[in-house]
């Protein structure tokens, strides 16, 4: 923006611009100017800002999956693997320890025989019988998760597929639940197989993921602060309804008695003679006053004259009053 423009839009003519000295112009423009590389830079000091933190949040998410996805090997895939085989190392060397006892109880067993000429002595020496596979079943197929067998071999029972199987619908009908509940009804705009593919390639539980996604913490302290203040706005009103409903019944009493007054004052000064206020008539003044020739007949005036009367009578009765008010205040 030119110094033209901006004291143009600040108010001034083109007239007054053009009529400005060239110096103060510069000089306007070089404030101007400086303002508006301030207010550049300050505008890239934000983006900048908010791109740090962006890539901080980034980072910060990458680190935990990564530990996460760490801890989830190491519990899953090394401990296993380590007592497996600390197990299977366990039971091979009892095996074989119950072998070479036995072994040795025969071979002394035959050797007694022989010396006694129970058997021949040319008899076959005794062979200790080759352990069964314990991974394998009688007829020979492989046995899953046999004590023995190979680490971390895949096993299935039907508790552990219904038990998984009951986690994983409890989860999609919580998640739909809570969705609905903090959101005021709508629905959830991911599918359930979705966020379990999320969860998992993020290693978090499911219900830990769905609640990180869509900010439950917050939505839920929103909604209990919708609650309180609710409760707050009842109680109050509660504590006020006793004195409103005093007031209104207060109101209509008033209304009713101006109502009524109104009504009386109309009747007094109205047409009916069953309701209006008697008056005592003037006409023996007005009579008396047309013979001492202080007042003109009112019957032999003219539309004029009696008007012209008439206001001459409110202005003497009016300044009659206005006498007496003063006489009572002194």
């Amino acid at each position: 923006m030119t110094i033209q423009e901006a004291l143009a839009q600040s108010g001034f003519t083109a007239e007054e611009i053009a009529a400005l000295d060239a110096k103060k112009l510069a000089a306007f423009g070089s404030v101007l100017t400086t303002a508006e590389q301030k207010e550049q830079a300050a505008k890239d000091a934000v983006t900048k800002a908010e791109a740090d933190l962006a890539a901080a949040k980034a980072a910060q998410d990458a680190a935990e999956l990564a530990q996460r996805a760490n801890k989830q090997f190491y519990d899953e895939t090394i401990m296993p693997s380590l007592t497996g085989w600390e197990d299977k190392e366990k039971a091979l060397q009892s095996e074989l320890a119950n072998a070479k006892a036995l072994a040795a109880f025969y071979e002394t067993q035959n050797k007694a025989a022989k010396d006694g000429g129970f058997i021949a002595a040319d008899a076959p020496a005794f062979t200790p019988p080759v352990a069964a596979n314990p991974a394998r079943d009688a007829s020979g197929k492989f046995v899953a998760g046999a004590p023995g067998g190979t680490p971390g071999s895949p096993t299935f029972k039907m508790e552990e597929f219904e038990d998984r199987l009951g986690k994983g619908l409890d989860n999609s009908v919580w998640a739909l639940q809570e969705y609905q509940r903090l959101s005021g009804g709508q629905f959830l705009p991911d599918s359930i197989s979705t966020l379990a593919q999320e969860a998992t390639a993020n290693k978090l539980p499911f219900r830990d993921y769905v609640a990180r996604k869509y900010d439950f913490a917050a939505k839920s302290a929103a909604l209990q602060a919708k609650a309180e203040a609710e409760k707050a706005d009842a109680i109050a009103k509660a504590a006020v309804a006793p004195y409103e409903e005093r007031l209104k019944q207060k109101d209509q009493e008033w209304q009713q008695k101006l109502e009524e007054q109104a009504k009386t004052i109309s009747e007094r000064g109205g047409n009916n003679p069953d309701v209006r206020r008697a008056a005592i008539s003037n006409y023996p003044d007005v009579k008396k006053a047309v013979a001492e020739g202080t007042r003109k007949d009112p019957l032999a005036m003219t539309r004029e004259e009696r008007q012209v009367e008439m206001r001459r009578q409110i202005q003497a009765d009016v300044a009659t009053n206005e006498e007496a008010k003063q006489g009572v205040a002194a």
